[in-house]
C-alpha cells in the first residue's frame, strides 16, 4: 500500500498545489488593499496625502484597480495629496474623500494628459463614475509685485461622459472650476466653485440634461456658462463677489497678495452665460458683485424668483440683462428682486439695465417689472422688446426719451417672434 502511494503521491501533491494557487488567484491586489467595507484606501497604495509627497500614481493604481473589479470605491482618507499629472476617472469608480474640508487633492504643476487637457481630474466618454467629499485644488496663482494671473488647470474636466454625479465638491484656484462638454444624464449637486479665474461652472459643446443642485460660486470670473446646452435645470445657485479680483476692496486679496478673487471688475463675466440653450432657473441668488446677470443669445431661459443685491457696474460695455445675436431668444422671469443694481459710471449706450438687440428676434417678459436704479438714467431699460407677462409692450412709468443710438441700433420690433 505504501509504495502504491509513493508511486502516486503527484495525485496528492497536485490538487493541494491547485487549492493554494486558486486562493492566491482570487486574492488580488486590490482585495488585499481592501477595508473592511470594500473600499480602496489610497494609503495602501503608497499615498502619503502629507502634502509633500508625489501622489499622483498611488491614487491612479487605485483607481485602476478598482476598474479591474469591475467597479468600486476609492477612498482618500483626510489630508492634502500632491498630484502632478491629470488623474483619470473610469466608469462605475467613485473617488470619496473623508469630507470637503479634510481631503484635498492638489495640482502643483501645468502638465496636461495625452489628450492635450491641464486639469486636476479628467474622465473622457466614461459612465457611471462618481466624486463625492473632496476639495480641488488647480495651479492659480498671483503676482504679488504687478497682480497677474497665471492659471491652466481646470479642476473637473468631463468630455463625453454620461450618468455620473458630483456631491460635496469644491473646486478652487482654477481656470474653470467644473468643465463639462458632450456630456448628459449627470447632475452636480452641493458644489462649490471658488477663486477660479473664469466661470465656476461651464457646459458645452452639446450637453443634455444636466442639473445643478445648490452649486455655488465664490469670487469667481462667472459663475454659470451654457453655450449649446439642452434641457437643463439650475436650482437655488448662489453666487458672491463675482468678478471682484482685481477691485480695490478685494474680499479675498491675501496680505502677501498671493491671493485674490477670480475674474475682473472691468472686463466681467456673467452669472448666467447662457447661448444656444433650454434652461430652468429657480430662485437663483447674487449678492455683493461686479459681474453682469444674463448674456443671452439664441436661448429659451426661464427664471424664478431671482435676487441680486449690491450688483455695481465698474466697465464698459456693461449691461445688467442682454439678449443678443440673429437667433431667436426669449427669457421668461417672474418675481424679480433686483436691489441695489448701481452704474457707478456717467449713463451710456454701452452701460445699461435691461437691453434688447432686436425686438424681431428677442424678448426679455417679467411678471412685473423690475427697478433697478437711477444711475442708468435713460439707459435703464431697452425702448422695445421688454414686456410684462401680458406679452405688451413695457411703458417705463412717465415716458423718457432714449438715446438716438440706442433706437438706431434696436430697429423697429412687434410684440410677436420671427423664426
Amino acid at each position: 500500500m505504501i509504495d502504491v502511494m509513493m508511486r502516486h503521491k503527484h495525485l496528492l501533491i497536485v490538487p493541494g498545489l491547485l487549492l493554494v494557487l486558486a486562493s492566491l488567484a482570487w486574492t488580488t491586489p486590490s482585495t488585499v488593499r481592501k477595508e473592511p467595507n470594500g473600499w480602496l484606501n489610497v494609503r495602501l497604495f503608497g499615498a502619503k496625502g502629507d502634502g509633500v509627497a508625489d501622489d499622483t500614481e498611488a491614487i491612479q493604481a487605485a483607481i485602476s484597480s478598482a476598474l479591474e473589479d469591475r467597479g468600486g470605491t476609492v477612498f482618500l482618507p483626510a489630508g492634502t495629496y500632491l498630484v502632478t499629472q491629470p488623474i483619470a476617472l473610469e466608469s462605475g469608480v467613485s473617488l470619496v474623500g473623508a469630507s470637503q474640508r479634510s481631503t484635498v487633492v492638489k495640482k502643483t504643476n501645468d502638465t496636461s494628459n495625452t489628450d492635450g487637457f491641464d486639469c486636476v481630474f479628467y474622465a473622457r466618454t466614461k459612465f457611471g463614475w462618481h466624486i463625492q467629499g473632496v476639495t480641488v485644488i488647480g495651479n492659480r496663482t498671483r503676482n504679488p509685485a504687478d497682480g497677474a494671473i497665471t492659471v491652466s488647470s481646470d479642476g473637473i474636466l468631463a468630455y463625453g461622459c454620461s450618468y455620473f454625479f458630483l456631491q460635496d465638491v469644491r473646486v478652487q484656484e482654477c481656470q474653470y472650476g467644473f468643465n463639462l462638454r458632450q456630456c448628459w444624464c449627470a447632475s452636480i449637486e452641493n458644489a462649490c466653485a471658488l477663486r477660479c479665474q473664469s466661470y465656476g461652472f461651464y457646459a458645452w459643446n452639446s450637453c443634455t440634461s444636466l442639473t445643478f443642485k445648490t452649486c455655488t460660486a465664490w469670487a469667481t470670473g462667472g459663475a454659470f456658462k451654457l453655450w449649446g446646452c439642452l434641457y437643463s435645470t439650475i436650482i437655488s445657485p448662489a453666487y458672491d463677489y463675482g468678478d471682484a479680483g482685481g477691485h480695490p476692496e478685494d474680499p479675498f486679496l491675501s496680505a502677501d497678495g498671493t491671493m485674490s478673487s477670480g475674474g475682473n471688475y472691468q472686463s466681467p463675466g456673467c452669472v448666467f452665460y447662457l447661448a444656444g440653450s433650454t434652461v430652468t432657473i429657480l430662485s437663483p441668488g447674487t449678492e455683493n458683485g461686479y459681474s453682469r446677470y444674463m448674456y443671452c443669445e439664441g436661448s429659451d431661459v426661464t427664471i424664478t424668483n431671482p435676487v441680486a443685491e449690491r450688483i455695481e457696474c465698474h466697465a464698459a460695455p456693461w449691461r445688467f440683462i442682454e439678449l443678443r445675436g440673429t437667433a431667436v431668444s426669449s427669457v421668461e422671469i417672474t418675481n424679480p428682486r433686483f436691489n441695489g443694481v448701481v452704474n457707478t459710471l456717467p449713463p451710456a449706450f454701452n452701460r445699461c439695465g435691461l437691453y434688447v438687440e432686436n425686438a424681431d428676434k428677442q424678448r426679455l417678459v417679467f411678471n412685473r417689472l423690475p427697478k433697478l436704479s437711477d444711475s442708468f438714467g435713460e439707459y435703464e431699460y431697452s425702448k422695445r422688446g421688454v414686456y410684462t407677462a401680458t406679452a405688451q409692450q413695457v411703458t417705463v412709468g412717465t415716458p423718457v426719451p432714449v438715446a438716438k443710438e440706442v433706437v438706431e441700433h434696436i430697429g423697429l420690433s412687434q410684440p410677436a417672434l420671427s423664426s
